[in-house]
């Protein structure tokens, strides 16, 4: 399929330059305590090879045959771009065993920031700690329950991606994960050394003094770009340096409120393979 050759043209080494943040305040304890339970300085220092999975995905969960032999079918809901410049698609899967729900995140970033993109995710809880726990063996970070009896979730971080795996009626969904995981790493590529952009990100001026108004457009790299890709300006990655006003199609406008150089991130996704590309827009305000 020719979105999946246009992407394998694209990736690289490089993943973005925006970087993410989650070092907030909600659940700090809760996280910390998580990281240290699963030696989180070790799983950074492991950091695997970087490498791209490279996936129709309606046409993957279309159906979908587990580790344990069981057919599953999927009902994909519409792609979305994140205003962390991340990807998601939920994906609704039906089987004699019951019905589970996997949630895909494509991520952006290196193997430390999708690492902490997880560690905040994971921390977003009500219990007093994370009911999760590193299963050893699998590539790249696997988590199943530490608590409670069964499998009634998994979630793995591989690749670009952040899977997880839920279900209520059923006592084991580890299966379908390990399935995932299985067609994911048969479809998972290394990265090359170089990086061909999917688009471009142009400010009509890149000197503006506080209050005035930049207007940023977006412009499409590759084939088919209206059709097959998301863009959308990552607006919970700024700064209070300024402020996200309107955007009008391609067109993206944000005013400066104070002093200092300010980078205004982006981002775009293909919404077949979920394939996430960020960029930023270096702008100063004098």
């Amino acid at each position: 399929m020719h979105y999946l050759r246009t992407i394998i043209l694209l990736f690289g080494v490089s993943w973005g330059a925006t970087a993410m943040s989650f070092e907030t305040d909600f659940n700090r304890d809760t996280r910390e305590a998580f990281k240290k339970s699963i030696d989180y300085p070790s799983l950074v220092v492991r950091r695997p090879p970087e490498k791209i999975v490279l996936l129709d995905w309606q046409k993957t969960l279309e159906k979908l045959r587990d580790a344990q032999g069981n057919e599953w079918s999927g009902k994909v809901n519409e792609p979305s771009l994140g205003l962390l410049g991340e990807g998601s698609l939920r994906v609704q899967m039906q089987s004699q065993k019951g019905a589970a729900i996997v949630d895909i995140t494509s991520l952006a970033g290196d193997w430390q920031e999708r690492l902490d993109y997880v560690m905040w995710q994971e921390s977003l809880t009500h219990r007093t700690e994370v009911n999760a726990k590193v299963l050893p063996g699998m590539d790249d970070l696997y988590l199943v329950p530490k608590l409670s009896p069964g499998t009634g979730f998994t979630n793995f971080l591989y690749g670009n991606f952040f899977i997880e795996v839920k279900a209520w009626d059923i006592d084991d969904i580890d299966s379908l994960a390990k399935a995932l995981h299985q067609v994911m790493k048969d479809n998972s590529r290394v990265l090359g050394t170089e990086h061909k952009r999917c688009f471009k990100a142009t400010a009509d001026k890149t000197v503006l003094s506080v209050g005035e108004v930049v207007s940023i457009t977006i412009e499409g790299l590759v084939k088919n770009w209206d059709s097959e890709w998301i863009a959308n300006q990552s607006r919970q990655l700024l700064d209070d340096d300024i402020e996200y006003l309107e955007r009008r199609g391609n067109v993206f406008l944000l005013k400066a409120v104070k002093k200092g150089k300010i980078k205004i991130p982006f981002a775009a996704m293909n919404k077949q393979t979920l394939y996430v590309e960020q960029q930023e827009v270096e702008i100063e305000v004098k």
